[in-house]
This record gives structure tokens, C-alpha cells and sequence, in this order.
């Protein structure tokens, strides 16, 4: 970003904040450290705009489907100010290194709802979700299993337990049951069936 002659992050990482980070995250001083030379080159400012994150994103960023990205940056900017701190990049970075199970699925949950502390799930987001999972996958693997827009009908009130036509709502504890079962990770496209991880397309 540009910051127009305002306040630029310090070329080293703060005492403070390195002490305050490595307190509250389970990441070591160099973790951090690295972290922070990363954000820095990419939001000399001290944050992020949802444009430049997306931009920041690598594949997920490039993806035609934007929700995977515009999810994930709700879920980082936990203050919900429109913009990402180093210390909301760290605090979210850190569960995905990090965490624990219990906290990498909440961290994934919420990224499917699309705010922080989740506690429900829609079937449209559902639908959502998987869309973009598969869009991703099929990009980066050759993939020929496919899930229609019945099957991910189907399997959300398989999951929730009610009659189709219902307006019910996935709850966290169900999401995790959920990601046991195969049938689940197929639609997302993390495996084939059979169990079998897709296979990585020739470049």
C-alpha cells in the first residue's frame, strides 16, 4: 500500500510486540519474525486492504471464485474496521500453523460463514463453500468427481438431520462430525472416491 508520507512499520519488529505475540500464539521469535518481514513488504502502511489481501493470497487470490478469499479477510480482520493489522494477520496465521484441531476447524468454520466465532452455517454458504473448495481443487488437480447442486442439498440435511425444504442451520459440532466422513471431503474435492487424494495435474 501507499502510505502518502504517513506513519511506515519499522524495518524490525517492535520488542513489545514481538514478547506480546509469542505470549499469546503458540509461534516462536522467529516465526514471528518472518511473519512480520512478510507483512511488511506487503502493507509497509501496518495493514491490509481486502483487495491487496486477495491479491496476497497466492491461488486462492487468482481464483475466479472470490468467496474463499472475501471470507478468509473477514475472519483475519477480527476488529471488522475494513483493513488487516499485522497482529490480526499473526493471531489468525497462527492457528493455521499452530492451533490446535478444535481451533483449526472453528478458524475454517467461521471462514465458511464468514465471520469470526461462527456459530451457525447456512446451506446457501454451504453450497457456497463447496463451489469454491472444488473450483480451487480442479484448478490445481485433474479431478473428474463432481457434486450437483442436489447432492450438496442432499448432504447438508444429511448433516443437519432434518427434511429437505427446511430452513435449518449447520452448527459447528455438526461441521465437525462432518469433516470424519468421506462423503463430505469428496464434495470439497480434498479426496477422491475410495479415499484417494486427487491426483496433481501435469504442469
Amino acid at each position: 500500500c501507499s502510505c502518502g508520507g504517513g506513519p511506515v512499520l519499522p524495518k524490525t519488529i517492535r520488542r513489545e510486540w514481538l514478547q506480546e505475540l509469542t505470549a499469546q500464539t503458540q509461534l516462536n521469535i522467529s516465526e514471528v519474525k518472518a511473519l512480520y518481514a512478510r507483512f511488511r513488504r506487503l502493507a509497509p502502511c501496518g495493514y491490509l486492504l481486502p483487495e491487496q489481501f486477495k491479491q496476497t493470497m497466492g491461488v486462492l487470490g487468482l481464483s475466479d471464485d472470490p468467496f474463499l478469499a472475501e471470507h478468509m479477510f473477514r475472519v483475519f480482520d477480527s476488529s471488522g474496521d475494513g483493513q488487516l493489522s499485522f497482529h490480526e494477520f499473526v493471531a489468525a496465521l497462527a492457528i493455521m500453523i499452530r492451533g490446535t484441531e478444535d481451533q483449526k476447524l472453528q478458524l475454517s468454520f467461521d471462514m465458511a460463514a464468514g465471520k469470526c466465532a461462527a456459530e451457525s452455517l447456512s446451506l446457501e454458504d454451504f453450497k457456497k463453500l463447496i463451489r469454491a473448495c472444488r473450483g480451487l481443487t480442479s484448478s490445481l488437480v485433474a479431478t473428474a468427481d463432481d457434486t450437483s447442486e442436489k447432492d450438496m442439498e442432499r448432504l447438508f440435511y444429511e448433516i443437519v438431520g432434518a427434511d429437505a425444504g427446511s430452513s435449518p442451520m449447520m452448527t459447528l459440532e455438526m461441521y465437525k462430525a462432518a469433516v470424519q466422513h468421506e462423503e463430505f471431503l469428496m464434495a470439497l474435492g480434498i479426496v477422491h472416491r475410495g479415499g484417494s487424494a486427487p491426483r496433481r495435474k501435469s504442469v
